[in-house]
């Protein structure tokens, strides 16, 4: 659809809506004679963001291969952002957002973990084959 006179006003709060990663909508001008039905409101949501959480090469290469595609990603580095058991201030995940823990150290996980799945994150995802799994699993159910 073109439309020659855009509110701009209304494409600026969508624009800043999405921005502030908050659902925008835009109001669009019905034709002339338009069926009722007829798509009267333009919906957006912010883009998926990946916000990683860990230490090493997989985050590297990850972060490279996220950026690649086009998705938002932020990374927490263990040591560098993140301190053992301390949930930064800042740290942010909104229903667009996957976390993902890439730790080799488990430990850098607890606080995280709990933190993640208190979040409305779309998706939570931690490294770790079976031993490590079930030890999550245990460490969450004593959690409550």
């Amino acid at each position: 659809m073109i439309d020659p006179q855009p509110d701009r006003a209304a494409l600026a709060a969508a624009v800043a809506d999405l921005t502030a990663r908050r659902e925008a909508s835009v109001s669009l001008p019905l034709p002339a004679g338009a069926d009722p039905s007829f798509l009267a409101t333009r919906r957006y949501i912010p883009l998926v963001r990946l916000l990683v959480l860990g230490a090493g090469a997989e985050c590297t290469a990850l972060v490279k291969l996220a950026r690649a595609q086009g998705i938002a990603v932020e990374w927490r580095e263990a040591g560098n952002g993140l301190a053992l058991d301390k949930i930064p201030a800042d740290l942010e995940a909104d229903r667009w957002t996957a976390v993902l823990l890439l730790f080799h150290d488990h430990e850098w996980e607890h606080a995280l973990l709990k933190w993640a799945l208190d979040t409305p994150a779309f998706y939570i995802g931690a490294q770790g084959g079976a031993p490590a799994r079930v030890e999550r699993i245990e460490r969450l159910r004593a959690a409550g």
